[in-house]
């Protein structure tokens, strides 16, 4: 597999990981960080973690755990950030949810020799799920707000409208109508950059060109309501992937230095569980690093996971 391809997995895995962890409740949260998900080999399951669903293959061991609820496909969303825990062992790793059929559910994966698979974790006679009856399963609370970890997920085009919160529609439905003043339920393109601008944006000419070129009709010179809001859909979209990218990279730089250090990516595989050498690491840095200062930037890391479907 490719170097880069390696640091982009390390990357998405550790996001997942973090997201389970970050279902902690508790005061002390950080005792938990990285794989100790439970408290102890004992099978019962820390104070400091909540989850939507936990099972097991093991009946031995089922009265430790909550049984939670059946998984249907409502139960867990596209993305969901998961974690499996070797039986006897309650050091899990993450894997992404992204789908079920009559064998159970599906599990984006890059655990096992860097290699991305697609892994079915099968339903029980009960309705339920287990990992080959040897596995705990458990999905954490916070969900990843990224969907697309598995490869074939296609980036959102604005074809496909992304959904909205209703605190967000009603913005752009404000701004929109702060630039109708005749009420004509249109705006003129030339006050699309200002109308953005009004929503927080900063469009650049080109994009602003593009942007009309898209959507404009037969009434050329004008812009209805629904243009705007597939248009403001999309940006929308694009900014929380961006602040969940550069989140992602606040995790990595743990010492605020503004860059990904050698040491910090060690960290990370150390906490992930990953078997990398010093070599592989440097090579991750390398194959990022634009400016030659052996480390990591924001807009370098973004260069990278751009590469992805999740921006």
């Amino acid at each position: 597999m490719q170097i880069i391809n390696m640091l982009i997995l390390l990357a998405t895995a550790f996001i997942a990981f973090v997201s389970v962890t970050e279902a902690a409740s508790c005061s002390n949260p950080s005792q938990y960080k990285g794989q100790k998900v439970c408290d102890r080999t004992g099978g019962e399951c820390g104070q400091c973690v909540s989850f939507v669903k936990v099972c097991t293959g093991d009946r031995r061991a089922t009265s430790q755990w909550s049984r939670g609820r059946k998984v249907h496909g409502a139960d867990i969303p596209f993305g969901t950030a998961i974690a499996t825990f070797p039986k006897g062992r309650y050091f899990g790793h993450a894997a992404i949810y992204i789908g079920q059929d009559d064998n159970g559910i599906q599990v984006w994966d890059q655990w096992v020799g860097h290699n991305v698979t697609t892994r079915t974790i099968r339903w029980n006679g009960g309705g339920r799920i287990s990992n080959n009856g040897n596995s705990f399963f458990a999905t954490g609370t916070n969900q990843i707000k990224r969907p697309g970890l598995a490869g074939g997920a296609k980036k959102r085009t604005t074809g496909s409208r992304p959904e909205l919160t209703e605190e967000q529609k009603t913005e752009i439905r404000e701004a929109f109508d702060l630039f109708d003043a005749d009420g004509s339920g249109t705006i003129d393109v030339k006050e699309l950059k200002v109308t953005m601008r009004a929503l927080g944006f900063e469009p650049k000419k080109e994009e602003i060109k593009k942007m009309i070129s898209d959507i404009q009709k037969e009434n050329a010179g004008t812009i209805d309501f629904n243009d705007f809001l597939q248009l403001m859909s999309q940006k929308m979209a694009e900014k929380d992937s961006k602040e969940e990218i550069l989140k992602a990279f606040r995790l990595f730089d743990d010492d605020n230095t503004g860059k990904i250090s050698f040491k910090n990516l060690k960290r990370v595989a150390k906490e992930l569980g990953e078997n990398l050498t010093d070599e592989e690491l440097q090579e991750m840095i390398n194959e990022a690093d634009r400016d030659g200062d052996d480390e990591i930037n924001e807009q370098e890391f973004l260069r990278i996971m751009k590469k992805t479907s999740l921006y």
